[in-house]
């Protein structure tokens, strides 16, 4: 199962490629990633969208990982780490792209596919090729720190999302962050020598997709990673409504999401040390049900400062979610099926994706968006009670 980098000869080049250098990438690829999604709420609402229209919005940024991400698991298992990484980076870029030079609800539409798409290549393959540049014993450290990208990412993204909104106008604010995905492609490009090869710990299992989801302890992590996975996703999303039904500036919104960011980039300094004690499986239910409470909160409070508050206090619980599930999926992986399983995962976390998102945007339009927040820590509740059930395994 566990996937090594070359040894002897070719090991002063694979020192090129460290999870310092994944760390990177990842920070610059999704601060584009991050901001897009609070461009594409405020730019759709300028536009004259209903919170249903972007609920659909929302749900085809799922639509291609939903289709392709097994397939991405299978292309990273053969081909390797470069090619696959190179090429969703660029996809994505080109998605930032569209929005600013054509300025409309359908280039919206194009630029969530266009997202989409390259966001899975990138996210099956830099999971695995975290998992292979280390070791069974190092595993839990890797992947805490490569999950500091996502959160350090996720708290540049909305902050630049919001300044270019007020500053520069919503076209120009996509065409801006556009620069941090085609930076992140350099960035690999530059790497292309120091990546490892994909290698196996032992014989390969074969089979398909749906034996994977057969087996009831991967089953069960796939749908509690989706769970977790479309809480932040509508929190994304459905933060920027929130704020601005209730008259903040797009910077304030930017402030209040950057809140949980900063959270999560803390919590995850101490998550090594807190799976040494707690377990990854016990840990992950504890942060799904604290991040199903703090939910509740949203819809009482309409400040900002308190909004951003609330949103730190969510940051910490589900700030654990996304590295925690990554490492239960990783070490739960059949052996030379790893990045199939990360490609399932993503599947299933992008099903819900798609579902979701429609049906909050059917109930934010019916009954407002206070409800999502509502209906929302439920559904991590609930992912929470079935995640007990893989504490054991």
């Amino acid at each position: 199962m566990s996937q090594t980098p070359d040894k002897g000869a070719g090991s002063r080049t694979v020192r090129l490629m460290s999870v310092y250098s994944v760390l990177v990438i990842t920070v610059l690829v999704i601060t584009g990633y991050k901001a897009s999604k609070v461009l594409l709420s405020l730019f759709a609402l300028e536009l004259g969208a209903s919170p249903a229209q972007i609920g659909v919005l929302m749900a085809v940024y799922g639509v291609g990982p939903l289709l392709l991400a097994v397939v991405a698991g299978k292309v990273s298992d053969r081909v390797g780490f470069f090619w696959p990484l190179l090429g969703g980076s660029l996809c994505f870029a080109l998605g930032m792209l569209l929005p600013g030079l054509l300025p409309s609800i359908p280039a919206l539409f194009g630029s969530a596919a266009l997202v989409g798409v390259g966001f899975v290549f990138y996210a099956v393959t830099i999971q695995g090729l975290v998992g292979a540049l280390g070791t069974p014993e190092t595993r839990t450290r890797d992947f805490s720190t490569f999950s500091l990208g996502p959160a350090i990412a996720a708290f540049l993204g909305p902050i630049a999302a919001g300044f270019s909104v007020d500053h520069v106008g919503h076209a120009y604010g996509y065409l801006l962050l556009a620069l941090t995905p085609l930076a992140g492609m350099a960035y690999v490009a530059a790497l292309k020598r120091g990546f490892p090869a994909v290698r196996k710990g032992g014989r390969s299992e074969r089979g398909n997709a749906l034996d994977l989801w057969k087996r009831p302890v991967l089953r069960d992590t796939f749908i509690v990673g989706g769970v977790v996975l479309s809480a932040l996703e509508l929190f994304s999303f459905y933060m920027p409504i929130y704020g601005h039904s209730v008259g903040l500036s797009a910077t304030a919104i930017g402030f209040v999401m950057s809140a949980y960011a900063l959270a999560a980039i803390g919590v995850r300094f101490f998550l090594p040390a807190l799976t040494r004690r707690l377990g990854e499986a016990h840990m992950l239910t504890l942060a799904m049900v604290g991040a199903a409470g703090t939910f509740m909160l949203f819809p009482i409070f309409e400040s900002a400062w308190i909004l951003a508050a609330v949103s730190f206090m969510l940051g910490l619980s589900l700030g654990c979610g996304q590295p925690l599930s990554q490492i239960l999926s990783y070490n739960r992986s059949p052996v030379g099926r790893v990045n199939e399983v990360i490609g399932m995962r993503v599947t299933v976390n992008k099903l819900a994706e798609v579902a979701c998102p429609l049906l909050f945007g059917v109930l934010g339009t019916a009954f407002g968006v206070g409800l999502v927040f509502v209906v929302n820590g439920l559904l991590l509740g609930s992912g929470g009670l079935l995640n007990r059930r893989t504490e054991g395994a």
